[in-house]
């Protein structure tokens, strides 16, 4: 057979001319030939890339995939356009051909990779053997957390959760989701990443991206430059060069923005990224911490609201801290921990809030941790709230008296379609009573972050569109650390505990 007739077989696949007897003898071709496999793959790879087999298995359980095809057969459209008017039949002839074939081409080891502490992530098709390496058309997810990557060539990577991610090959990673950072060497350039909306090529840089949901996407060049382009506007491409950012704005244009290189984490952390505010001299209301957010983040005091001896001081007659942070979005995983001292609450104090976001509007889009008045007068018990869903403590609270708390979100459970949450008072896990057993399966639970109605993180208050119907604590507040992340209460006091010390000892 010659090199000729093979090469119009495979033309002929991607035109969609061949017919049931030219396929059959590609197949067979295929079959009886290791160069004639590896003929097809180049083919494929040069000429397309389409996704194939793809199937949602039940929510939140892993995406399956073929291995070696998915990604390897994914439209590049910048390179052709041939298989944009292809037809089901081509699709399906291309199909059958990489089932049969898919297990002959060997998976690439592309790039190792090690995670922070309590990081959690998943990698479709992984095997046992695959160890610490992601392989050509892996799909990593990470849900919590950072993973460092260091691929054969010498580029590194920083992803932060929550992230979704495939490596196509080793110059192409294709980021779904996610807040990433790249040093890419020279003998690297050209490495590019993909994202739903655009393209980063590396010309020689350290860069990064931003592809988050509730956000427009995100280049920043801290060295050297890239060229980014629009897909929606592929004329719009540009060069990107040293100390300059840009973002995709709702037009698919490419415009300019500050650059950020305090947003994007260069290496892995001892914990989940975190937000802490110690309410002390040397900080006052502003949080520390390792957290993207904390570079725009800002805390300002209403209504007289003072940092006393070392802790807030709020006197429930509407002072609180507002912050410009949208908090954590859906159901995304979230933990926090914090010093409480309760005093008596002058008049109506309903149920004052020691921290939340969100919106009131959706009936379970808010977030909070708030103060509930027990049966009797003098005695309290904390409350967490998913707008309509309540968590409420059996144990009581006594006024005027030091506790240590943490609360910990990590999810929903499918079957009661009920928040999974977990809270320590003093070190004791608190027993939690619902107030519903069960919510409907047309309930969405998931904290709104993007309405217009949504509200940023308050602390000492409730959030309300009206003010006359929030709520304010009377008592003090210290220590309050929030973690990007599910970390059980324990682990997260004792996180708390170590983050509280090495800021005392930098004082």
């Amino acid at each position: 057979m010659s090199d000729d007739r093979f090469e119009s077989l495979l033309s002929g696949l991607i035109d969609q001319e061949l017919s049931q007897e030219e396929f059959n003898e590609l197949q067979n071709l295929l079959a009886e030939s290791e160069a004639n496999r590896q003929a097809y793959w180049d083919f494929i790879e040069l000429h397309s890339s389409m996704e194939i087999v793809m199937e949602k298995r039940d929510a939140g359980k892993i995406t399956q995939f073929i291995s070696r095809g998915e990604q390897l057969l994914k439209l590049q459209a910048r390179r052709t356009k041939i298989l944009a008017a292809c037809g089901a039949a081509a699709v399906a002839m291309i199909t059958a051909v990489t089932l049969k074939f898919i297990m002959v081409e060997p998976d690439q080891n592309l790039a190792s990779f090690q995670t922070a502490p309590d990081t959690r992530y998943s990698i479709t098709n992984a095997t046992d053997v695959q160890m610490d390496y992601i392989q050509t058309g892996n799909v990593v997810s990470i849900s919590q957390g950072t993973m460092e990557l260091k691929f054969q060539q010498g580029v590194r990577a920083i992803i932060t959760g929550p992230a979704e991610f495939t490596l196509v090959n080793d110059s192409l990673l294709d980021l779904e989701q996610g807040s990433a950072w790249f040093h890419v060497p020279q003998e690297a350039v050209g490495f590019t990443v993909e994202t739903p909306e655009m393209e980063v090529v590396d010309l020689g840089t350290k860069f990064a991206v931003k592809q988050i949901p509730e956000s427009t996407p995100e280049v920043h060049v801290f060295t050297g430059k890239v060229r980014v382009t629009s897909k929606s506007a592929p004329d719009n491409g540009m060069e990107l060069t040293e100390g300059n950012a840009l973002k995709l704005n709702r037009r698919g244009l490419l415009e300019p923005i500050e650059l950020n290189s305090e947003a994007f984490l260069t290496e892995l952390t001892e914990t989940l990224p975190y937000l802490y505010w110690s309410f002390d001299t040397k900080n006052k209301f502003q949080a520390i911490g390792n957290h993207s957010a904390l570079t725009n983040l800002h805390t300002n005091p209403v209504n007289g609201a003072e940092i006393e001896k070392g802790y807030l001081e709020l006197n429930g007659n509407k002072q609180f801290l507002q912050t410009n942070w949208k908090g954590f979005a859906g159901t995304r995983p979230r933990s926090a921990t914090f010093l409480l001292n309760l005093q008596e609450a002058p008049g109506d104090s309903g149920n004052p809030g020691i921290l939340a976001w969100g919106s009131e509007k959706h009936p379970l889009g808010r977030w909070k941790v708030a103060v509930q008045h027990s049966e009797n007068p003098d005695e309290y018990r904390l409350r967490i709230t998913f707008g309509a869903y309540r968590l409420i403590t059996y144990q009581s609270l006594k006024l005027d008296q030091w506790y240590q708390v943490a609360v910990g979100f990590d999810g929903v459970d499918e079957e009661f379609n009920t928040p999974r949450v977990k809270l320590y008072i003093d070190g004791q896990e608190a027993a939690l009573k619902p107030n519903k057993k069960k919510l409907k399966e047309t309930s969405k639970l998931g904290t709104v972050t993007d309405s217009p109605t949504s509200k940023s993180l308050r602390i000492g208050s409730t959030i309300n569109s009206a003010e006359a119907y929030s709520y304010y604590i009377h008592g003090k507040i210290d220590d309050l650390c929030i973690f990007d992340g599910y970390l059980p209460p324990a682990k997260a006091l004792k996180q708390a505990e170590e983050i509280r010390r090495r800021n005392q000892e930098e004082k």
